[in-house]
């Protein structure tokens, strides 16, 4: 970020928002930059692109609110200057995925796959696991 002052709002992906509060956001980011005359007013999201951002956020944030939004790594080179620097976050995720350890020694790896079995395997408990029955106990619970 280079010089000036930029009042954002930032949130984590490019569907983050119902109506209202994206029309509350617009509202108090213009509202800072009136506040503070020259300044940017920026509703930022920490990932994705262009072409993901939710129409709520196109509408209600930008075209009715009046407030610029970036997404993803058009975001985080703004932030940083650096057109590099999401995916060096990246690159710190994934070493920190590797190298971190819970009580029990697990990595965060290992962790997110020992829940993704359980939750397979709780599927398989209550539908079944293939072909009509499964889908048939899927709509009988679930409608």
């Amino acid at each position: 970020m280079r010089g000036g002052i930029t009042t954002s709002s930032v949130k984590s992906g490019p569907n983050p928002i119902p109506k209202e509060q994206a029309k509350r956001i617009a509202d108090l980011l213009r509202s800072a930059q009136r506040r503070n005359r020259g300044s940017v007013a920026l509703f930022g999201m920490c990932y994705g692109s262009r072409d993901q951002v939710s129409s709520i956020v196109r509408k209600y944030v930008a075209e009715e609110g009046g407030v610029d939004w970036l997404a993803g790594r058009e975001f985080w080179e703004f932030i940083s200057g650096d057109p590099d620097c999401v995916s060096e976050i990246y690159a710190i995720a994934a070493e920190v995925g590797e190298c971190f350890r819970d009580s029990q020694g697990q990595t965060l790896a290992e962790i997110l796959e020992a829940k993704l079995d359980q939750l397979e395997q709780e599927f398989q408990a209550l539908y079944g696991t293939d072909g009509e029955p499964m889908w048939r106990a899927l709509l009988e619970r679930n409608t």
